[in-house]
């Protein structure tokens, strides 16, 4: 039997505990988060996820802006009353182009750990409607410094 391969050393140059295989040490594993318990690992400093209620029938904002912090969309459920079409912003900020939706229809966001869409810095994530139509739904987000 042949004798054990020997331990992988460190090698300090690349911060990683497994040289070449791109793990993360511990010291790069500082800023991270845990999103429906599956890690993330962020260069950014993430806060707990927040669930919002959708419930409007005009443009308007779906999370107000927050001071110092980015608003990433992580998920989103929402259905339309009648015939619309939708485009989503970051402010004034165009972050999707129009999106029609049909009477009783809607659109599905699932999970996305990396987010769906991502807020300046103090600014809100809102809703545009060509036409006044009850939207409803969900959204889930984090905030992101």
């Amino acid at each position: 039997m042949p004798p054990p391969a020997p331990p992988i050393p460190r090698d300090p140059r690349q911060g990683s505990s497994f040289p070449g295989t791109g793990i993360p040490s511990t010291e790069q594993l500082r800023n991270f988060t845990f999103i429906k318990g599956r890690l993330a690992i962020e260069t950014e400093t993430e806060v707990s996820e927040v669930d919002v209620v959708i419930n409007i029938g005009a443009s308007g904002d779906l999370v107000a802006a927050i001071v110092g912090f980015r608003i990433k969309v992580i998920s989103m459920v929402l259905t339309v009353e009648k015939n619309t079409t939708i485009q989503f912003r970051s402010a004034t900020t165009i972050l999707t182009g129009p999106m029609t939706l049909k009477s009783g229809g809607g659109m599905v966001l699932p999970d996305k750990l990396r987010g769906w869409f991502t807020t300046g810095v103090n600014e809100s994530f809102n809703i545009v409607l060509t036409a006044s139509a009850q939207i409803s739904g969900t959204l889930q987000y984090v905030q992101v410094a």
